[in-house]
């Protein structure tokens, strides 16, 4: 029973973190950056090196960007 429970604590410490990275994705970062880049001229690279440091940009974040207008994507923060 030792082994058994000793094996699943492994498991789970072993997938832990496969699982919590799925939560942060880079995914958005392009479009939002593209947004931001247009409107406000932020360097696309610096904007992208952000995003991916924050790592939370997500759908809802990037559709809340293409429904302002330019002066107001701080609206989204």
């Amino acid at each position: 029973m030792k082994r058994l429970v000793l094996f699943t604590a492994v498991i789970l410490f072993l997938a832990g973190p496969s699982c919590n990275s799925g939560s942060e994705t880079t995914e958005w970062c392009p479009d939002a950056c593209t947004i931001w880049s247009n409107c406000t001229g932020w360097e696309y690279d610096a904007c992208m090196s952000e995003c991916r440091a924050e790592g939370d940009w997500d759908a809802s974040y990037l559709s809340c960007l293409q429904a302002q207008s330019c002066d107001n994507l701080d609206a989204c923060g």
